[in-house]
Parts: structure tokens; sequence; C-alpha cells
């Protein structure tokens, strides 16, 4: 899990130092997350960025980007979300966090 989630943060941050919000040096990533407490806790995580150029749907779509949301729907069971909004890339996922920690305790 730690591995796609790395994976898919440095395509994040590679998307965005080329094309996003960190071309300009006025440019800004932030980074959320939460595990919302309860029988069955949920990892919602979140990358929002501003301060970049206006943000426009791809023409096509790189291979970074395929493998991410690939690897993250395996891991997470969702599809991640992924919005170009003029004033910045929005991305998300959410998922069972027993899909990303499965109990491995010895005995």
């Amino acid at each position: 899990a730690g591995t796609t989630l790395a994976l898919s943060l440095h395509e994040l941050a590679t998307n965005a130092i080329k094309y996003g919000g960190l071309s300009r040096p006025e440019g800004r990533i932030r980074l959320e997350w939460n595990i919302t407490a309860s029988s069955e806790p949920v990892l919602t995580l979140r990358w929002i960025e501003s301060g970049g150029p206006s943000v426009v749907q791809p023409s096509r779509v790189g291979y970074g980007t395929r493998y991410m949301r690939a690897a993250l729907t395996s891991l997470f069971g969702e599809a991640p979300d992924l919005v170009f909004a003029s004033d910045g890339l929005r991305f998300s996922i959410r998922g069972l966090l027993s899909r990303l920690a499965p109990d491995e305790r010895l005995g």
C-alpha cells in the first residue's frame, strides 16, 4: 500500500511541477488526510492545487495517470476522483483503512 501511495503522490507532484500548482512560484499544494473513526475506519486523501495556471482537462491521459488510477482503484476498492477545476487540480480518494493496512499480527 505504501508504494502505491508514494508513486501516486509522486505522479501528482510531477504533474504539478510541469503543468499545475507548482509550475509557478506562487503555486501551492495542500495535502489533507483524515481517518473516520467507526467500526470500519475510512481513509480519505485529498490533493488540492492553487496558484498555478488555469487548468483544463488534458486531451490525452499519460501512462503515469493511467497507472495511478488503476493502482489506487485496486488498492482502495474505489476509483480516485480527479477534477480539473480552472483554479487548480483536485484529487481525492477514500477507502476502508483495512484494505490499506491488513492485520498482519503473528500468532
